[in-house]
């Protein structure tokens, strides 16, 4: 067990050599990534601290992608260093983990925010120059519902999708299909759920 005792219950995910555990904050402790070397002996523990938030996905070339307590970081394999970020202009990110999928031979990252948007993020450069300029930003889900997780998915067309799923007693998954614009991923609303009671998430 690399984790302090005072640690909340962790989320795991195995990238390349590298186990990570995102804890959540748990009475006066942060929530902090961890991450340790499973190849070397000693092992080998690193961690970043993420506030109140404890969401993180591993990218295609092993940076962690990970909420921090007022933005979107991007952390060096195994050594947890930051070297990028993406922080709102406007509004704030929603406690979700990011997700990481593929489109255009190129990476990128969804999250969103308290206001029921969704943003997608060029993993190149999260924020662009500025570190507030996301590749797109929704508008915000029909009704603003709170949105309590984001899933992606390839069809076997091959045509990328983004389901929002928000909860409570008449939560809805919410489906877009991305496309182009301008040389960017676009959003575009394609389909709703029926009303459905505390909906997991696709």
């Amino acid at each position: 067990d690399f984790l302090p005792a005072q640690a909340g219950p962790a989320r795991l995910t195995l990238s390349g050599r590298f186990l990570y555990a995102a804890a959540p904050s748990c009475g006066s402790s942060p929530g902090r990534v961890w991450s340790i070397d499973t190849r070397t002996v000693p092992p080998t523990i690193a961690s970043y601290e993420q506030g109140k938030r404890s969401g993180i996905a591993a990218g295609f070339d092993g940076v962690l992608y990970a909420l921090g307590p007022d933005s979107v970081v991007a952390l060096t394999p195994g050594s947890l260093q930051k070297k990028d970020y993406y922080q709102p202009g406007e509004g704030k990110l929603g406690s979700g983990t990011p997700v990481v999928f593929a489109w255009e031979h190129r990476e990128w990252v969804g999250v969103f925010t308290e206001d029921s948007r969704i943003l997608v993020l060029d993993s190149r450069s999260l924020g662009g120059a500025s570190h507030h300029a996301p590749a797109f930003r929704s508008e915000p889900l029909p009704g603003a519902p709170a949105i309590e997780s984001l899933t992606t998915a390839r069809d076997a067309r091959g045509v990328r999708w983004i389901y929002a799923t928000t909860g409570g007693t008449e939560g809805k998954i919410t489906a877009f299909r991305v496309e182009e614009k301008d040389g960017n991923p676009v959003l575009q609303l394609a389909w709703e759920s029926p009303p459905l009671v505390r909906p997991s998430t696709p």
